[in-house]
């Protein structure tokens, strides 16, 4: 505790004693992300600059004090939790989107920029960027990078790793580490950026990062297709795909979700059977190519016999249908406040037995069980819902030792977008090679020789 607190007084006399706060609310606002997990950090730092993050990270590694970086705190894998106290550096203040380089389409931004903030501001020079995980209204880049986020564009435009130009990156003893830049290719020595990228905080702090943008699609459209059957669904998204048509996203919902969202009940469409899930299907591009698309799409679908779908170019109706997909997890509390959500990937020709086992688990042990998700890349989000947490946690070793154990032997891997952190830390070893887990431990080592990097997370 002496040696934290000499740190604190460094720190105060260094950075000020405006970014810094050993104080109890602080500490306590900071303790906890979407995991509903407490974690106490010693204390809480504001960097404003990059400077400020090279003289914390100096401070910490001179008293060996531990160090979590953190975005919004919106993740669901337990990464911005401060598992052995010392300092948790938020980067609310350092949110700055540099430029929007139009010549070279790409942006130079600071890590607390939040998603939709940066893509509203390259929408003004007719740009876009691609990555948007669910929570893009509060989710920041720098949290993004390091969980290599997805998000419901990734069937046709890939995850954030496919963005990333250059970065500045700060190692634990204070270095500044400069990588890429401002092109697409560029093949000179190793690519560290994509290893910092989803290393969840375990290597190096992110200060900036140039990210590539690329045209603003010109038009939208939207199909929606109930399904009666349950798993029906998945051969139709394989139709979709082998014709040749690429959709920028394809969701799903289940019958859970479906009950749980009021929002369906509005639409005359949903209620004229009993629909045991709903696929959202996105296109994008000149209008042209997407109503040749959207032909293609329902000539699929009326060899198949289906006859109840919605088709929309309408972007505000759009918008509502989207709402509906952005209401599942929020509508899922009216269901089971408390839950084990689980994010993983599942190849799509191993989706329906993989999907029958999990809920079939679900039924043999009374659970409730909802799941949604992108289906377009077989990343899709496995709720089970409880009443209160002592029942949760009760359950939660059992469940997540079924879901990693069926999604493993279905060639899957545990973790699509949401990250290790420490809910899934005892399984990743489960799904890496031996050998890969060895130099990944050696590869820490070299960049964070204390461990003192976001202890904890990734590896037991």
């Amino acid at each position: 505790m002496m040696e934290t607190k000499k740190a604190i007084d460094r720190l105060i006399d260094i950075i000020g004693r405006d970014k810094v706060f050993p104080d109890e609310g602080y500490l306590s606002a900071y303790s906890y992300d979407s995991t509903n997990i407490f974690l106490k950090p010693d204390v809480v730092v504001f960097p404003t600059c990059e400077g400020d993050v090279i003289n914390i990270l100096k401070t910490a590694s001179e008293f060996s004090l531990p160090v979590v970086a953190r975005g919004a705190g919106t993740s669901r894998s337990g990464g911005p939790l401060a598992t052995r106290g010392g300092i948790l550096i938020s980067f609310t203040r350092m949110n700055r989107i540099k430029e929007i380089d139009r010549v070279n389409m790409c942006a130079v931004v600071e890590p607390g920029v939040v998603t939709s903030d940066l893509n509203e501001e390259a929408k003004r020079f007719g740009l876009y960027y691609p990555p948007d995980p669910s929570s893009f209204r509060v989710s920041t880049i720098g949290g993004n990078i390091s969980h290599n986020a997805g998000g419901i564009h990734a069937v046709k435009y890939g995850v954030t790793k496919n963005y990333l130009l250059g970065m500045r990156v700060v190692l634990m003893d204070g270095s500044l580490v400069l990588l890429g830049g401002r092109v697409m290719k560029s093949v000179v020595g190793y690519d560290l950026m994509r290893l910092i990228c989803g290393s969840e905080g375990t290597l190096a702090v992110i200060t900036e990062a140039t990210l590539r943008l690329i045209p603003r699609p010109e038009c939208k459209a939207l199909v929606v297709i109930p399904f009666e059957r349950e798993y029906e669904w998945i051969e139709t998204i394989q139709h979709i795909l082998q014709s040749g048509v690429l959709p920028c996203s394809i969701e799903y919902m289940d019958s859970m979700c479906i009950s749980a969202n009021k929002r369906v009940s509005e639409y005359a469409i949903f209620n004229k059977q009993k629909i045991e899930s709903i696929v959202f299907v996105e296109l994008d591009g000149n209008r042209k190519s997407v109503e040749f698309e959207i032909e293609k799409i329902k000539g699929i679908l009326n060899l198949n016999n289906r006859k109840d779908y919605l088709s929309s170019l309408d972007t505000s109706e759009i918008e509502r249908f989207w709402d509906i997909r952005r209401d599942i997890s929020p509508s899922l509390n009216s269901v089971g406040r408390y839950r084990i959500a689980d994010d993983v990937s599942i190849p799509l020709s191993n989706l329906k037995p993989a999907m029958i086992e999990l809920k079939d688990f679900a039924k043999e042990n009374g659970y409730r069980i909802a799941v949604f998700g992108h289906a377009g890349d077989s990343n899709l989000h496995i709720n089970y819902l409880f009443d209160s947490q002592s029942d949760m946690e009760q359950h939660f070793e059992k469940i997540m030792d079924r879901i990693s154990e069926v999604v493993l032997r279905y060639n899957g891997s545990i973790s699509g977008e949401h990250g290790i952190g420490i809910l899934k830390r005892n399984y990743s070893e489960k799904e890496l090679d031996a050998n890969a887990i060895r130099l990944m431990k050696e590869i820490k080592k070299i960049f964070d020789p204390k461990g003192l990097l976001n202890p904890g997370k990734i590896f037991k």
